[in-house]
Formats: structure tokens, sequence, C-alpha cells
């Protein structure tokens, strides 16, 4: 689960691997870890979780406003650039 702040519930505020190093005589990095595939696994899942439930939030912010989207569009496709104080007006407006 995902807690109001992006973080997961399951893994909490845990820094997991070790800190990013510069590669040296091509040592990859990204496959050394000190943590199990058990964790492995429970951070990969918090991860999609994480995305969908951002993913979500994105689709019903859009959906909710479709409106001012389109309005802020068909703007932008008639005069290429607005001004903040435009952008304002046309979102009170729609």
């Amino acid at each position: 689960m995902i807690t109001e702040y992006g973080m997961s519930e399951e893994l909490g505020p845990i820094t997991f691997g070790r800190p990013e190093e510069q590669v040296f005589m091509g040592r990859d990095l990204a496959r050394d870890r000190n943590y199990s595939e058990a964790t492995a696994y429970s951070i990969d899942k918090e991860e999609h979780q994480m995305i969908e439930h951002s993913y979500q939030q994105a689709k019903k912010l859009l959906e909710d406003n479709i409106s001012k989207l389109h309005l802020i569009a068909s703007t932008l496709l008639e005069q290429e650039t607005i001004e903040r104080s435009q952008f304002e007006a046309l979102m009170q407006e729609a």
C-alpha cells in the first residue's frame, strides 16, 4: 500500500542497495545489491503500485479537467503562446 506521501507502507523509509558510485573498470554497479531476491521482489511490487497509483491520479486529474485542457489546447493552437495571466483567466473560465 502506498501512503499519501508516496512511501511504501510495506518497505517503509529505507534505502536499499549501495550508494551510487562511479563505474570503475567496467564494473556494473546496477547488479551490486545488498538485499535478497524476496526484498527485490517486494521493491518491484511496490514500485509497480506507486507507478499505477500515480498513473490513476494523473488520469483522473486530466479527466476531471478535460474542458480546461481542450480550452488551453485550442488557445495555444490559435496563438502559439500565452502569458501566465491569460492562462489563469482561461483556467477560471473553463
